[in-house]
């Protein structure tokens, strides 16, 4: 169980919030929108991730000055990119000028996952885990089961990407809905390795639908590309970034979050 929490916040697209560091690297540019079809085994592509739209579920408990202020405070965590190819893929966090400040590899073939934490001219990283096929005893799936409920009628396609909805339960609270996801099996993702999770999960989460402080929000691609010029950032690139142990880079993360 002690992985399931980890993962819980990776699907609700709010971990890993973003610091202060500034490494000055440039995040890739947008370009044009292309659909699946055009890719090969080779293919790198990238999705612009982000806020699509929103609305107050209340106005008279909520205003739209307070409705602005929930979505400005989130800029951080629901815009980022997801670059991928056959072998791995990786997410991308920006400080507010739009340098990289995190950065997240998982492989495909060994399921080894890292993060990275860019500082000034700094570069640190830590191996999480290696996740390709974690198990869980029955009374983990049966808990499981109450939590991800899939809804094959309501599947749809996103950028050509036919996606399953998966509603994500709170655990606690007894019928609160935590996340309304439309996940895509055709790129795989970090929760394939999540043994019970994985075969609900399997796949790159596209669309998020999550109520924050009575505001309804809807996150997830806002645009489709393929672009061979990323392939840098699908690198471990070890040699140039100091390795630090679980404890370390989280005390590091921490003592960012604090300015």
């Amino acid at each position: 169980m002690k992985n399931l929490s980890y993962l819980y916040i990776i699907l609700l697209f709010s971990i890993l919030a973003c610091a202060s560091q500034k490494k000055i690297v440039k995040p890739p540019a947008p370009g044009k929108a292309v659909a699946p079809s055009t890719k090969t085994e080779n293919t790198i592509s990238i999705f612009h991730m982000g806020l699509i739209d929103y609305y107050i579920i209340d106005s008279t408990t909520t205003s739209m000055a307070s409705a602005k202020k929930i979505i400005d405070a989130m800029s951080s965590q629901i815009k980022y990119d997801i670059i991928y190819d056959t072998k791995s893929i990786v997410t991308l966090r920006y400080n507010a000028d739009g340098t990289i400040n995190n950065k997240i590899l998982y492989n495909y073939s060994d399921g080894a996952l890292y993060e990275y934490i860019y500082n000034y001219n700094e570069i640190y990283y830590c191996k999480i885990g290696t996740y390709l096929n974690e198990q869980h005893s029955e009374r983990e799936a049966q808990y499981l089961d109450k939590i991800f409920i899939k809804n094959s009628a309501a599947d749809k396609t996103i950028f050509g990407y036919k996606c399953n909805q998966i509603t994500i339960k709170d655990p606690i609270i007894n019928n609160k809905i935590l996340a309304e996801v439309f996940i895509s099996r055709d790129i795989p993702y970090v929760n394939r390795g999540f043994g019970q999770i994985g075969s609900v999960l399997n796949g790159l989460p596209l669309e998020t639908t999550m109520t924050v402080q009575g505001v309804k929000m809807r996150t997830g691609a806002l645009n489709h590309r393929n672009d061979s010029s990323l392939a840098k950032f699908l690198e471990p690139n070890l040699s140039t970034s100091t390795e630090l142990d679980v404890d370390a880079f989280r005390n590091l993360k921490e003592s960012y979050r604090a300015y």
